[in-house]
């Protein structure tokens, strides 16, 4: 087993907050698409449950914050 934890959550972590990051800039200039929340959504269910995984609880509980502040914006239902 590896030394390091917290070694693939990392890589994952990044990617995640790089794509989302995008994401809100992206639904910045051209407002919500269903498309572009969904992705979004999914990005932060992923980032939640890998946190939880490496007993990141703070980093799970913020991402749910996040989440919720998105369910008023149109998402495709299907996916998520």
């Amino acid at each position: 087993m590896s030394k390091d934890p917290y070694k693939y959550f990392r890589v994952e972590a990044s990617d995640l907050v790089e794509s989302m990051s995008r994401g809100i800039l992206d639904l910045e200039k051209s407002g919500p698409s269903k498309d572009q929340v969904s992705k979004l959504l999914r990005s932060h269910t992923t980032l939640k449950g890998a946190a939880r995984v490496v007993k990141q609880i703070k980093i799970s509980q913020n991402s749910h914050s996040i989440e919720d502040n998105f369910s008023p914006l149109p998402r495709r239902d299907e996916g998520y």
